[in-house]
């Protein structure tokens, strides 16, 4: 990693992992040690107040700090900001948000010391990750979850190991040859200052919005066939007067039904199919703007104040992450749509007086079948409604008013990601109903799509599995992320290739 490494969310949700580490570049050190050296010209002049070096925080910003009381502040600023509550973080989650801070700290805005860096940045590379909690942050700096992080590479609270158990942190640094960290100042404001939290959740949801979003689009288009749904809605040259994004979606879908004969039942179908491309296309939008946001927040300097190469420390509120929150709001909507429209499919191919079908998809009249997965619709839609409901916005005074708003960011982030395991739970029963769908009428399912059929089948071999059972091991299917491509045929998406529009 060096100072003009740039990683897209790809690459930042790989940090998550337990074996991931992040080499610091020769350039960033250099970085680290000027802006430093900036900070502590400026505060020995004496007569110059730099928020949360040489003041207090928050409702203390009017305290000065004594120049031989630095470690002694810090060391009380990050124990009495750890005052995070709940249940504990995802290891993964604690484990990405530790690298944010790391990547954003490498930017040289914060003039952390080196020792603090370095500590931080081994700590990680170690494979330790600090045991947080889940509550506490009001979205304008995660400064209460950070503080569990930094209190951990103090030797305080518990961290994992790489093993992945959790010990002392004291031990855990100890074992692994790291000395504890002695915060210097602006040491605790530095590692505590940043939405690395509500970032590690965006970009956690993120990464699960794309293993469904690579399962949904084959799944959908198995519902098309068993529905036997009309594929001109799917028609490039009519869905580019939407916008490319719509029509992209359609000529993915389309691309999957390509070796599958498909004769319409109907000229008109249900909304759930007809404007399939239409939900999916907006909600790919949504995504694509939410990583760039995330991508912008993680990559550049937020720090207050922000130490310039200049010289310049001046204070600022770019910590303000609307533009994040407003984008996660947006896609937490826009998937509450693209899961209705999946219930909607699922309950009318259950429904024998839509489908024509047997009740609930069952092998022989008499029996339930899959029918009970209707319930299982209603409760996943409802939960769905639940986490999109927004905006998510504190009002009130904290710190003695000097933290008079918050966008709550982290709770926005975190419904996001609640709200993309849904959607998973969601396309595994689709896959699982339209495959039996397409099993009872005997349709015979060409190209990689049949790939897909056949991920299903041997569960049709278990017929004491129950509907849980089934959808459940598309679930695990779905987050292995092992689904086949389409292969792109030419004429895909026009009227003279794929089924045959009505």
């Amino acid at each position: 990693m060096g100072t003009n490494t740039k990683m897209d969310v790809g690459a930042l949700s790989r940090l998550a992992d337990p074996d991931a580490r992040l080499l610091v570049g020769s350039d960033i050190w250099t970085v680290l040690e000027e802006r430093r050296q900036i900070l502590l010209e400026r505060m020995a002049q004496g007569n110059t107040s730099i928020y949360g070096a040489n003041t207090g925080v928050g409702a203390m910003k009017a305290y000065r700090v004594p120049r031989n009381a630095a470690e002694a502040f810090n060391n009380r600023l990050m124990r009495d900001h750890a005052a995070g509550f709940g249940p504990v973080l995802d290891h993964r989650i604690a484990r990405l948000m530790m690298a944010i801070r790391i990547v954003e700290l490498a930017q040289g805005g914060s003039g952390i010391s080196v020792t603090a860096y370095r500590t931080l940045s081994d700590a990680y590379n170690a494979g330790l990750t600090p045991v947080v909690p889940t509550l506490g942050s009001m979205g304008e700096g995660d400064v209460t979850l950070l503080a569990h992080m930094g209190y951990a590479l103090q030797g305080h609270g518990r961290m994992w190991r790489p093993d992945g158990r959790m010990v002392a942190a004291g031990h855990a640094l100890k074992s692994s040859g790291i000395p504890k960290l002695r915060l210097q100042a602006r040491d605790g404001l530095a590692l505590i200052g940043s939405n690395a939290y509500a970032a590690a959740l965006v970009i956690e949801a993120l990464s699960v919005w794309r293993r469904v979003r690579h399962a949904a689009v084959p799944v959908a288009a198995l519902s098309f066939i068993a529905w036997r749904a009309n594929p001109s809605a799917l028609l490039e040259q009519v869905l580019r007067l939407v916008s490319p994004a719509v029509a992209g979606v359609g000529h993915e879908i389309w691309s999957w039904l390509a070796d599958t004969p498909l004769t319409p039942r109907d000229i008109q179908d249900p909304l759930s199919w007809r404007c399939t491309p239409h939900v999916l296309g907006a909600a790919d939008q949504a995504a694509q703007q939410l990583a760039h946001s995330v991508e912008s927040l993680v990559q550049m300097p937020r720090d207050n104040p922000v130490v310039l190469s200049t010289g310049d420390i001046l204070s600022n509120g770019n910590f303000d992450v609307t533009e994040l929150v407003l984008g996660v709001d947006t896609l937490r909507n826009a998937l509450v749509r693209v899961i209705a429209q999946q219930a909607q499919r699922v309950a009318k191919l259950l429904n024998h007086h839509y489908s024509g079908l047997t009740p609930g998809l069952a092998h022989r009249f008499g029996d339930a079948g899959l029918g009970l997965l209707d319930f299982n619709v209603s409760a996943l839609v409802t939960e769905a409604q639940s986490l999109a409901q927004g905006p998510l916005l504190q009002w009130g005074e904290v710190a003695a008013g000097v933290e008079d708003y918050g966008t709550m960011a982290s709770a926005a982030s975190l419904r996001l990601l609640t709200l993309a395991g849904v959607w998973q739970t969601m396309t595994a029963t689709e896959w699982v109903t339209a495959a039996r769908g397409v099993e009872i009428q005997k349709i015979g399912v060409g190209g990689p799509l049949a790939d897909i059929v056949q991920m299903v089948d041997p569960l049709e071999q278990h017929s004491d599995l129950t509907p849980y059972e089934r959808m459940h091991r598309m679930e695990e299917t779905i987050a292995r992320g092992v689904l086949p491509n389409a292969s792109f045929h030419s004429g895909v998406g026009t009227a003279s290739g794929g089924p045959t529009p009505a």
